[in-house]
């Protein structure tokens, strides 16, 4: 997979709808508003079937990583990641490069 550089990253993610699982199960998605700010919905299917929604700041670091901070009802959540990309166009990221036990979060990026 080929690492996105800040400025790939740029481009691609202002007004980007964005999907992942997270390790539970439950299905997040959210657009990137230009404006640096998103509504982030969960279906929260492993948890209590009662979907929810959060809102969201994102922003690429000088490092060329992507941000987010997630302002939930009962909590936060905050992280950033480096974006890669294979060859059949399929996005995940990962919080360090070069490590070999490091976790890959797939993420679908669809602008």
């Amino acid at each position: 997979p080929l690492q996105l550089t800040k400025a790939e990253l740029g481009e691609l993610l202002p007004g980007a709808k964005m999907l992942r699982i997270i390790a539970n199960g439950n299905t997040h998605n959210w657009t990137n508003d230009p404006d640096g700010t998103f509504i982030v919905s969960s279906d929260n299917r492993a948890t209590n079937n009662r979907p929810a929604t959060g809102r969201g700041k994102w922003h690429v670091a000088d490092d060329g990583r992507y941000c987010i901070l997630i302002e939930w009802r009962a909590s936060s959540e905050e992280w950033c990641r480096f974006v890669l990309k294979t060859a059949d166009g399929s996005y995940y990221t990962v919080k360090a490069l070069n490590s070999g036990t490091e976790k890959v979060y797939k993420v679908e990026i669809k602008k």
